[in-house]
């Protein structure tokens, strides 16, 4: 597409005839179109400045229209309350506001007019007459702020301020002009003179148009920003700036490439915007978008996709599905609860962001920062890539004043690829809930069980992670196994395991070949040092003075404390295991009962690595839930050897 070819003005694509490469393309209306919409820009502000001119005109004339001067300047000072109670409650809420209030001042002050001056008609003239011209200078404020409005989608922002000058002049020029052509002369029963009742008139008309300008331009353009409760006005502006323009329309729009270019005045109301890029876009702002895929009408998200960053950085809640945010600056972002499924942030900068409750499945991680992120609750799936993410540590949640607790890895940093490899899932998960939570020994046996029985279904373990009362196990397994087979198989071994653990332990530990396996792996320990204060010889480790205990029996009770079913009853368990090794004299201090229960721990990780897997990625919330202690010091002594 040449230089020429890339104005688009006013072209409607379609999806077979869309290009993948829209770079610096330049939409719009097309020129006939432009011209017919400032045509109507430039009639609104007209008949905004002459209707002006006829509220003010008529307004001057009420002081002399009645027989008695103070009836006419009655109805003229509530025509102005009215009018004035009207302007400060629009400009400082909304219009629906100012007229009630507006409203309430009306039937106010013709009830003042019968009680003061004693005059039904009166009354009734000052309702009829101040009704009439609130309504009408209503219609003035309106189509003078949907006029700049329009100004404002349609010109550029550099003579945007020009025009606006030029708006303002004419309506002021217009309201002073048609206040003066307004009836001549004063009414005949009336002695003042004509000069004098001209000069009321301008006046008049001068401070109508003035304040119909000032309040206009304050609804509708507050540094480049309508206010709030006028982004309506705004909304109709774009929508009437696209007639006869460059559409998009109803199209999948996914991975269009709008580098560079210029979409003020395009209908950009697509379907589909999965990681269409509009880094460098000018205009965004000034085309018609909607939220139909992802929260395109958010000033801060159009901002974050074309600049690659926001001052504004709260995302809570916002749907950013598929965006396009490659090697965007989004430091201390708070993403809780928002919707970033299938984005791109590969390369993104995302330290000490949150993404508590957090959609993240499908996300491109790849080679981003994400060093102190908050990640309690977050959703992730295997098509989540964290390659090479460069990440020192983690929270894991967050406190009651929203600030990240619970620092993973507590006193170290993540080694190279450590945090990939805990948290990049694989295909094919299957993830069992456990409600009360994990008999450890039993679905150890189930799964080497299972994989001994069934190569062909690639059991792996993936994972283990609580999250509020429930225990969350995940295995993977092969692409040519249903899930659900997988997910029926383990529960039902499961129970079947935990059931016979009671009773047959023994006869479990013959039918897997555990015993000879863990006979074998104990003899590499034979007359080797265990600890600073142990050696083992065979099964049994022995203290300095010659006290021993079996391996076996000392691994269970670990094992059993520290991934036993029920963490309730850890404080009971562990009370129990040191005053059976301080009674049986193998370690009665509370150093020697730290270095023998760390050795344990790490002994069995290095024999069982499902065992060390879980140490890995439980090891911190055993720690938050269990007293400070010998299990606690020995368990964060062996997680940082691990």
């Amino acid at each position: 597409m040449n230089r020429y070819n890339r104005q688009v003005y006013g072209r409607k694509f379609s999806q077979a005839l869309l290009n993948l490469d829209l770079r610096e393309v330049t939409g719009g209306q097309a020129r006939f179109f432009r011209f017919l919409v400032l045509l109507c820009t430039f009639s609104l502000a007209l008949f905004a400045g002459s209707f002006a001119g006829a509220v003010s005109g008529y307004l001057s004339r009420t002081l002399f229209s009645l027989p008695q001067p103070v009836q006419g300047a009655w109805v003229t000072a509530s025509v102005v309350l009215v009018i004035c109670v009207w302007s400060i409650e629009t400009k400082q809420s909304s219009i629906a506001s100012g007229l009630w209030k507006g409203g309430l001042t009306v039937v106010f002050t013709s009830i003042a007019a019968i009680v003061i001056l004693q005059n039904p008609n009166l009354g009734l003239l000052t309702l009829i007459a101040t009704s009439v011209f609130l309504g009408c200078y209503c219609l003035v404020f309106i189509a003078s702020s949907f006029s700049l409005s329009l100004f404002l989608v349609l010109l550029n922002h550099s003579i945007y301020r020009n025009v606006k000058t030029y708006h303002k002049f004419l309506m002021i020029s217009l309201s002073i002009l048609v206040s003066y052509l307004i009836g001549s002369d004063p009414p005949a029963h009336y002695k003042i003179s004509s000069q004098y009742f001209v000069e009321i008139k301008l006046l008049a008309g001068f401070l109508v148009g003035v304040f119909s300008v000032k309040l206009s331009c304050e609804v509708s353009d507050i540094n480049g920003k309508p206010k709030k409760t006028f982004e309506f006005l705004r909304n109709w502006a774009i929508a009437f700036s696209t007639f006869g323009s460059t559409s998009f329309y109803n199209l999948d729009l996914s991975n269009i490439d709008f580098t560079g270019a210029q979409l003020a005045n395009t209908d950009l109301r697509a379907r589909k915007f999965y990681r269409t890029r509009f880094k460098n876009v000018e205009g965004l702002e000034r085309a018609r978008v909607d939220n139909r895929y992802f929260d395109l009408d958010q000033p801060k998200f159009q901002k974050l996709l074309t600049h690659g960053s926001c001052e504004e950085k709260d995302f809570s809640g916002i749907n950013l599905q598929g965006a396009y945010l490659q090697a965007a600056i989004m430091r201390e972002y708070d993403f809780t609860s928002a919707n970033l499924s299938g984005a791109d942030l590969s390369e993104a900068n995302l330290i000490d962001s949150i993404f508590v409750q957090a959609d993240v499945t499908g996300v491109d991680f790849t080679e981003a920062t994400l060093t102190g992120i908050c990640i309690e609750n977050w959703n992730i799936n295997s098509q989540t890539c964290f390659t090479n993410v460069k990440c020192d540590y983690i929270f894991r949640k967050r406190d009651s004043k929203g600030k990240p607790t619970d620092r993973h890895p507590s006193d170290r940093n993540f080694n190279p690829r450590e945090f990939e490899s805990l948290y990049q899932e694989v295909g094919n998960i299957v993830e069992l809930v456990f409600k009360e939570g994990v008999n450890w020994r039993a679905f150890a046996f189930t799964l080497q069980k299972l994989q001994l029985e069934d190569e062909g279904m690639g059991l792996e373990l993936r994972g283990i992670e609580k999250r509020g009362d429930l225990w969350i196990v995940k295995v993977a397994h092969n692409d040519n196994v249903l899930s659900a087979e997988v997910e029926r198989n383990l529960y039902a071994r499961h129970e079947e395991m935990q059931a016979l653990l009671v009773t047959k332990e023994q006869q479990i530990n013959q039918l897997l070949g555990i015993v000879s396996d863990q006979s074998a792996a104990l003899k590499n320990y034979s007359q080797k040092p265990f600890g600073q204060n142990f050696f083992i010889s065979g099964s049994t480790i022995t203290n300095l003075a010659g006290e021993a205990i079996e391996y076996r029996e000392a691994a269970g009770q670990v094992r059993n404390i520290i991934a036993g079913p029920n963490l309730g009853e850890i404080v009971t368990t562990t009370q129990s295991f040191l005053t059976q090794l301080s009674g049986q004299k193998v370690a009665a201090t509370a150093e020697t009962q730290v270095d023998l229960i760390q050795q344990v721990m790490l002994a069995e990780a290095e024999k069982d690595p499902i065992f060390k897997q879980f140490l890995r990625q439980q090891g911190q919330q055993i720690l938050a839930t269990i007293p400070e202690g010998a299990i606690a010091t020995a368990l964060r002594g062996a997680i940082a050897q691990l």
